[in-house]
């Protein structure tokens, strides 16, 4: 799963993330160890990748220009991410406090901590590269302040349900936008805006790029986190708001078959041989029913085993 797909993920968390909030029941152990073990094994991909690239460089400024063809694969894959990895932290701890336990939070907050440690090594590199190649430094660090700024909007979505000012970057910017997510489903008009918001995050992303660092471990974090979500959500589910979450939502059938076969079993060895800058995207996912058929195929998964509903829901 390339990293920019998964921003995919940020949608679909934004748009049925207070339902799953409001869930009185847990959530499941399964798909939450899965999180944990996929976002721990590629925040260890990535803790080798920067220091292998810290050696490179050395510590001091102007240092020998960096080969951006495949360190800004790694920097782009940890600067998109953060956006789910926050997102998906809030989400859980508002679903702890509204069952007034402390179960699942602990488990993203911990992985969000190394993702925050990443994102520092990344912004040293963007200050180490500025003297010899500004030109890709500058674009990293668009794309830095990008990915903070919709961070903080997307989550001011779950500032309605309590309080997660404290996971932004600017907490100002979250009260800010507050008042442009909807408090209730009744409220239509801020449905509407909420709908424009979320096609406004997707539209300034427009670039893909060709290469990603981690797709299976992306895929594999996608999917634990669709898997969390309950059938009913997505059966009746307000029409998508963009292409992303289409994407994103096609997982979720093949994400309910995998944690019921025990297709979520993780093998950190197997893992490790599937990865990297070099790693060929496919690009067929830009066209949503080739891209989630792809996924199953890769799954070794049938859709003719869903149920009709699922089937038609996501061909159709």
């Amino acid at each position: 799963m390339h990293a920019h797909d998964l921003l995919g993920m940020a949608t679909v968390l934004a748009w049925h993330g207070p339902s799953l909030i409001e869930l009185p029941r847990p959530l499941p152990e399964r798909a939450l160890e899965d999180y944990w073990t996929a976002s721990k094994c590629r925040l260890d991909r990535w803790g080798h990748e920067l220091r292998l690239i810290r050696d490179e460089i050395g510590p001091l400024f102007g240092a020998p220009p960096l080969d951006w063809r495949s360190v800004s694969a790694l920097c782009d894959e940890i600067l998109t991410g953060e956006i789910v990895t926050r997102l998906w932290t809030g989400m859980l701890r508002l679903h702890d406090a509204r069952r007034r336990e402390i179960a699942a939070e602990p488990i993203a907050r911990s992985v969000l901590l190394g993702h925050v440690e990443a994102r520092h090594r990344v912004l040293g590199l963007i200050m180490k590269s500025y003297g010899n190649d500004s030109h890709e430094a500058s674009a990293r660090n668009r794309l830095r302040d990008r990915c903070e700024r919709w961070s903080d909007i997307l989550l001011a979505r779950f500032a309605v349900n309590g309080a997660v000012e404290d996971l932004a970057h600017d907490p100002l910017r979250v009260r800010d936008y507050l008042e442009e997510w909807p408090w209730t489903p009744a409220d239509e008009t801020k449905q509407t805006r909420a709908a424009l918001l979320l096609g406004s995050f997707s539209e300034a992303f427009p670039a893909r790029p060709p290469l990603t660092a981690n797709a299976d471990l992306n895929g594999r974090i996608a999917q634990s986190i669709l898997a969390i979500f309950p059938p009913e959500m997505f059966h009746n589910r307000v029409p998508t708001v963009n292409a992303r979450q289409q994407q994103a939502e096609g997982l979720y059938p093949a994400a309910k078959v995998a944690e019921s076969d025990d297709d979520l079993d993780f093998d950190f060895e197997e893992s490790e041989s599937h990865s990297g800058p070099n790693k060929q995207p496919n690009h067929d996912c830009l066209d949503p029913t080739n891209w989630w058929q792809g996924w199953l195929l890769q799954q070794n998964l049938r859709a003719s085993s869903w149920p009709g509903a699922w089937r038609g829901e996501f061909l159709n």
